[in-house]
């Protein structure tokens, strides 16, 4: 391994876990619930298509929110990141978030609310 890339990996281990965590859950989901069998895995960010996770961005129905300062969770499979969203044509603070692996795709997790999403 090159000294540099060595060096890189030594001091900034967090965004590229970060990043590790992001490509391995990038991908279409919809709710793992069974009142939204019915969704596609079609559609992205529309009502009844998929929800997900492209290019740095949680794409939900009707809003997308960037992720930003990602943060490892200590023992768990997860990273919280700071969130700036866009729905309706206004921006707003989205809050932390959390993205967390799950058996059937993800867990997101926000301040009083946690949802599991299953990959299309």
């Amino acid at each position: 391994m090159r000294p540099a890339l060595l060096i890189a990996l030594l001091l900034f281990p967090a965004p590229l876990a970060a990043q590790d965590l992001l490509s391995r859950l990038e991908g279409l989901y919809r709710p793992a619930y069974p009142e939204y069998a019915d969704w596609n895995c079609r559609a992205l960010g529309q009502d009844g298509g998929a929800v997900g996770i492209r290019d740095g961005m949680l794409v939900g129905t009707e809003n997308a929110c960037a992720l930003t300062t990602p943060t490892p969770v200590r023992g768990m499979n997860a990273m919280l990141f700071d969130s700036t969203c866009n729905g309706e044509g206004v921006r707003y603070d989205g809050g932390r978030v959390m993205l967390m692996t799950s058996p059937a795709g993800l867990y997101l997790v926000r301040d009083g609310s946690a949802v599991e999403w299953q990959r299309c």
